[in-house]
């Protein structure tokens, strides 16, 4: 199987969460995360349920809970209820995640590390979760808590260097040489007026020369 990995923007977006426990709940808390508009329908529900900013229906699935969705995770713990769900998302047209199925799955959820907006994520196309958790772990050291703030930099200098630099090629050496590991450990030593003064820097010295 060869996955096309997206990131998807769901917010605002209904979404569907069938099930109400411990495996069901942190699959509803990333929609809401997302910003996603979600609605989880199970007979019962686990307390951490309570905390979401999620409709909750206590009730059993029904195929009408799909009406309007753009997709929805089947993790309930009934095997045939999860199958039950992926096949209605199936002959409605909508990617749906069944948990422990991965051949039922129209996609799946990744392991992520999050930093602000910096998002690594690790997929094992539903073979083996436990690797996907401890690459993730992995990667949680290599890439710190900082990598969050130096995302949010970097996306300001990107704005200020589009600002002030016409060419492309420019801009792209300023770029590289602000996102290496170099400017990395450079962002740390650095205060935030120090920061912006470096761009400055960089940009002064890629603009050309004005005519004498």
């Amino acid at each position: 199987m060869t996955l096309y990995p997206i990131s998807l923007n769901i917010a605002g977006k209904p979404c569907l969460v069938a099930g109400g426990g411990r495996i069901a709940l942190p699959k509803a808390r990333h929609l809401a995360e997302a910003g996603a508009r979600v609605t989880v329908v199970s007979p019962q529900f686990v307390p951490g349920f309570a905390d979401l900013n999620a409709v909750l229906v206590q009730r059993a699935f029904e195929p009408g809970d799909l009406e309007g969705m753009l997709l929805a995770i089947a993790a309930t713990d009934d095997r045939e209820v999860n199958r039950r769900v992926g096949e209605a998302c199936r002959a409605r047209g909508l990617l749906c995640n069944v948990v422990d199925d991965p051949e039922a799955c129209g996609f799946f959820l990744n392991s992520v590390v999050r930093r602000g907006d910096l998002q690594l994520a690790v997929s094992t196309g539903g073979a083996a979760p436990a690797l996907a958790k401890r690459l993730r772990n992995d990667l949680e050291e290599r890439f710190p808590a900082d990598y969050g703030d130096y995302l949010a930099f970097l996306r300001q200098a990107r704005e200020r260097t589009r600002s002030r630099v016409a060419c492309p090629a420019l801009r792209a050496r300023i770029a590289d040489e602000l996102a290496s590991e170099a400017g990395y450990q450079r962002f740390l030593r650095l205060d935030a007026a120090q920061r912006t003064a470096w761009v400055d820097e960089l940009i002064a010295h890629n603009l050309p020369e004005a005519p004498t």
